[in-house]
């Protein structure tokens, strides 16, 4: 297995840092890994060298404002931006292995990155994988929070308001000190802006959900104190793909991938990518 690094460059001119892990054989496809807020794709490293020892390519990147890229931290206009940017990134992917299918695999806020792209992009992918996808933030969040938001976003977009309960990412302690300790990782509020682009994402992807054809693998911790378990259960319920599967797992909170059982979680992301890939 090989890991490299390099960056590429948004329209706007930011400095994207972006990660590969490489099996030592010719890979069999590519999965593209867009990762959560306030976190970057370092963290998602056990991920990708598990996926390239089974034969697959694994490639991923710091969204804007985030990890070892560019941008002010954590903060996106409209997800218009982190979107542009994953079509500008799997566009290299593509170059890189045009014969090979591809899939995305999108954490959180990462997964409302990938459903949007994939609702734009779903003919050019062989699936997509959904972890912890947030559509009901809105139902999430206190309400007086959410009405504050949307009232001052023109005002103070950039006004850091809401935390981040670390301690919901994982029952395994040792994830949550290690998430505490991470240079990469933002610790701060989250900027006002970034949290109504949230909300109203996962709405819109609500009102789109229909319209997905593509084979789906949706998951998501059942103890998720972060993102409703429901929404996931929307998404199997309203997805228009004949191909699709749900997979709750009991007692795992937000990051399944960094749980004490992760273990299983990777092991149906690649059985799922195994059975779909020919």
């Amino acid at each position: 297995m090989q890991e490299t690094f390099d960056s590429f460059q948004t329209s706007d001119g930011l400095k994207i840092h972006t990660v590969a892990w490489l099996p030592d054989s010719a890979p069999k496809a590519t999965v593209l890994i867009a990762h959560g807020i306030a976190e970057h794709s370092g963290r998602y490293r056990h991920v990708g060298e598990f996926l390239a020892d089974r034969g697959y390519a694994v490639y991923a990147l710091d969204h804007r404002g985030h990890g070892k890229s560019e941008g002010v931290r954590v903060y996106f206009d409209s997800f218009d931006q982190p979107v542009g940017d994953l079509e500008r990134y799997f566009e290299r992917v593509k170059t890189a292995h045009p014969a090979l299918p591809v899939y995305i695999l999108g954490h959180s806020m990462g997964s409302l990155i990938t459903l949007l792209f994939t609702l734009r992009h779903q003919g050019e992918l062989a699936g997509m994988i959904s972890s912890g996808t947030p559509i009901y933030l809105d139902q999430s969040l206190p309400a007086p929070v959410i009405a504050l938001a949307g009232f001052v976003r023109n005002l103070a977009a950039k006004l850091a308001l809401i935390p981040l309960d670390v301690k919901a990412i994982s029952t395994d302690p040792a994830v949550v000190a290690a998430q505490k300790a991470d240079p990469l990782c933002y610790h701060g509020l989250m900027p006002i802006g970034t949290i109504t682009a949230l909300v109203e994402t996962g709405r819109k992807v609500r009102e789109q959900v229909t319209t997905l054809r593509l084979p789906l693998l949706i998951l998501h911790g059942q103890a998720d104190k972060l993102t409703p378990p429901p929404g996931s259960q929307f998404i199997m319920d309203k997805a228009g793909s004949p191909d699709k599967t749900l997979k709750f797992y009991p007692g795992m909170y937000h990051e399944i991938v960094n749980e004490v059982d992760k273990a299983t979680v990777l092991n149906d992301i690649t059985t799922w990518l195994d059975s779909h890939t020919r």
